[in-house]
């Protein structure tokens, strides 16, 4: 699987299926995440294409760490999203959070 980070902070999981030499992107079964405090938030999509002017990350990552972090529903996301709102941490904390999750 592969995890795809936008410029504007999104955040894909997938298989890839293509890539392209301007890094546009084609995801199967791909998940849009959301996190919340070390928490993860996970919706499916399917089949994805991504523009590569937006792609900032692309990396793959490892399941057997990513199994690891704990996943909340919709209805408990966005009640810890409306709390988190003032404590919101800017984009390049998460980054370098996710970065150094799959890191080892």
């Amino acid at each position: 699987y592969m995890m795809i980070i936008l410029r504007d902070g999104t955040v894909y999981i997938g298989e890839l299926r293509t890539f392209d030499q301007f890094t546009n992107v084609v995801l199967e079964d791909a998940w849009i995440r959301n996190y919340v405090n070390k928490k993860l938030y996970e919706k499916f999509i399917g089949t994805l294409l991504i523009r590569g002017d937006n792609v900032v990350f692309f990396a793959e990552i490892d399941p057997n760490k990513d199994s690891m972090m704990e996943r909340i529903n919709e209805k408990e996301y966005q009640k810890l999203k409306k709390s988190e709102k003032s404590n919101q941490k800017d984009f390049a904390t998460l980054f370098s959070w996710n970065l150094t999750m799959y890191h080892d």
